[in-house]
């Protein structure tokens, strides 16, 4: 069709039963190479025009024995299409638009299962969705295969530590096969199903795990832990000798020593974190940070506790807590943020990410983070505080542990600070030390508080109550090495005690039968 000036164009024409639009395009703007099935299963479009082209229906061919397809652009989005069976094929349109440059599209076969949806998995391992997914940020990459009957996967979230989900297969009697992915590589994997410890094992190099599931269950709720096979428990002397920071295997045997503050005698706490081991004397109230081979990374001064996260390491300093990240590019701890509290402070921890405290308010505890604050229950002693996998398996809260006429209360609050349930216990002692973590085959955490040198354990249950576990007697100080419990022994010489699930498997002198001094375990 000429214009006036002579050049001619073409008109795009889209009809729809509400509307007819078009688009007038010139000759110069209308230059389309589409390579079909480039590589496999893409398509690439070459546009060299100027205004983008609106409407553009783009034709696969493709293997007809992949019951499922998914259509990806190449940004990520997913794209409605139609589908057409011959006798050795399949053609599939694809409606989309396209913008001036080279564009790729690729047909995705659905054996992968996505988020936020429900999916039922045929014995091939092809998916049919409750609703088609829109993006491939929802693609978890985990594969399904049933032996005998279809099973369907819904719930599916990924967590800060793997993932969770519910199985609902056609019969109980289905076993299924599950490949997963991205997980942390070479990570110790725990599976759970319906709240009991089910598989364990560990990734690949590339992050990946298999396991198949054959127990008779209706309803499979499962949830999968993924955590650095962390394999060796590490010391110090507490209160006499020199900082001798010794390593060991869960057998006992020595793997690695060195000597942390300048190898001066006193009093020392240990922690471990992924930015490295971290030794503080508390004579000097300085915190030497050392890699695993016990190389000297970084001074820094500290008057109590230490935290830390992937990349922060928090610290605290008077009545403040610094946080501190580690620079690659200049190899040292930087300064990033100090919390100044204006009231006394007493405990405090780290809640995914987010620093909580207790501090002492006009005679009266309170909860505080940077942002809010919560008063605690009048006339109370012995106020801690820790994070604890209490109610769900994907996120930690805080949980408080006080004392009030001769009875331990554990206080389970939200990420609001709102007091969610208190379990009284009948117990009573000066608090010396309180941690959380998986020691027994549940996936919600067991608290142990450390008093009257005895360890106290009890398993959260779903329902918000507490189970109470045997008690450790004899007990200095508590620690963790993945799920195993590690004590210290409070009567001299130390002894190392390690269980497995609560049961004793191992006992050692980690500095000898006659070493008369205390043993600190490091803590995460």
């Amino acid at each position: 069709i000429a214009q006036p000036d002579g050049d001619y164009h073409f008109t795009l024409v889209h009809v729809t039963p509400s509307a007819i639009t078009h688009q007038v395009f010139t000759v110069s703007d209308t230059n389309i190479v589409v390579d079909e099935n480039k590589a496999g299963d893409e398509v690439t479009v070459e546009y060299d025009g100027v205004a983008d082209l609106p409407y553009f229906r783009l034709k696969f061919e493709l293997d007809k024995t992949i019951p499922q397809y998914l259509i990806a652009h190449e940004s990520g989005d997913y794209l409605p299409f139609i589908q057409h069976d011959f006798e050795n094929y399949r053609v599939v349109f694809a409606e989309t638009s396209v913008s001036p440059g080279v564009t790729t599209f690729t047909a995705l076969p659905a054996n992968t299962i996505h988020t936020g949806i429900s999916q039922v998995v045929d014995t091939t391992g092809y998916i049919t969705f409750s609703s088609t997914p829109t993006n491939v940020s929802t693609n978890t990459g985990i594969q399904v295969m049933p032996n005998s009957l279809n099973t369907t996967i819904s719930e599916l979230a990924v967590t800060s530590r793997g993932y969770t989900w519910l199985e609902q297969p056609a019969s109980q009697l289905v076993d299924t096969a599950y490949t997963l992915v991205d997980l942390s590589p070479q990570a110790d994997v725990l599976v759970f199903v319906n709240e009991v410890l089910y598989a364990r094992g560990q990734s690949t190099g590339a992050g990946q795990f298999e396991f198949i599931y054959t127990d008779d269950q209706s309803d499979r709720r499962f949830t999968v832990i993924s955590r650095s096979a962390v394999t060796n428990l590490v010391t110090v002397p507490t209160d006499s000798g020199t900082a001798h920071v010794r390593t060991f295997s869960l057998a006992g045997q020595n793997v690695g020593n060195f000597f942390s503050a300048n190898n001066r005698t006193g009093r020392f706490q240990l922690g471990y974190s992924p930015l490295g081991l971290a030794v503080t004397e508390l004579n000097t109230e300085r915190l030497f940070l050392h890699n695993v081979a016990g190389d000297k990374l970084a001074t820094v001064s500290s008057t109590g506790e230490t935290h830390s996260t992937a990349n922060r390491l928090l610290v605290e300093q008077g009545n403040s807590i610094r946080t501190y990240r580690w620079s690659k590019a200049k190899q040292r701890l930087l300064a990033t943020r100090r919390w100044k509290l204006t009231s006394q402070l007493i405990d405090w921890t780290v809640v995914n990410d987010t620093a909580i405290a207790v501090v002492l308010k006009n005679n009266r505890y309170t909860l505080v983070t940077d942002t809010q604050s919560r008063s605690l229950p009048r006339h109370i002693t012995n106020v801690r505080i820790t994070s604890c996998l209490c109610q769900t398996d994907s996120q930690s809260l805080p949980l408080v542990v006080w004392q009030k006429n001769n009875r331990t209360y554990f206080s389970q609050y939200t990420a609001d600070l709102v007091k969610d349930t208190t379990k009284t216990i009948r117990l009573s002692g000066d608090i010396k030390q309180i941690v959380t973590g998986h020691v027994t085959d549940r996936t919600l955490d067991t608290v142990i508080v450390v008093m009257n040198d005895a360890a106290y354990l009890w398993q959260v249950k779903v329902s918000g109550r507490f189970k109470r576990l045997q008690t450790m007697s004899d007990v200095d100080q508590v620690g963790l090495v993945g799920d195993q419990l590690v004590t210290t022994t409070a009567t001299r010489p130390t002894q190392v005690h390690v269980y497995e699930n609560t049961n004793l498997v191992k006992v050692f002198y980690p500095y000898g039968e006659t070493f008369t001094g205390g043993v600190t375990l490091a803590l995460p």
